[in-house]
């Protein structure tokens, strides 16, 4: 039998969005929120992980229901490089990528429009 690996277990937007509404809470006082350490505090990475590795190929099509913890991770790891920021906009940010959010929706309407002209 195989096990299956941390990063093909899959997360939906939602979850991820109920999580960071819970985290922002726990930093909300002077904490310093990084995406990265809202993985492992999720369980979306597990503790025993060390992640160095950024995103390869950015998606626009993501499952709102079934987003990769891989993915996840490499997201998280390069979003960190700008500093701290509450998690609610990493979490807006994904919605930008998901299938069918308005935020998604949105830019391809844009980039339909661009291509048009």
């Amino acid at each position: 039998m195989v096990t299956p690996k941390w990063e093909d277990t899959v997360y939906t937007l939602d979850f991820i969005r109920e999580r960071a509404e819970h985290y922002d809470e726990l930093t909300i006082e002077g904490g310093q929120p990084f995406a990265m350490d809202f993985l492992y505090w999720s369980h979306i990475i597990p503790p025993d992980v060390k992640w160095r590795r950024r995103n390869a190929v950015p998606r626009t099509s993501l499952d709102p229901l079934a987003i990769p913890a891989g993915y996840l991770a490499e997201v998280a790891y390069e979003w960190d490089d700008d500093g701290s920021a509450p998690i609610h906009a990493f979490v807006n940010m994904l919605a930008f990528e998901c299938v069918d959010s308005p935020q998604n929706n949105v830019v391809n309407e844009t980039m339909t429009d661009l291509g048009r002209r």
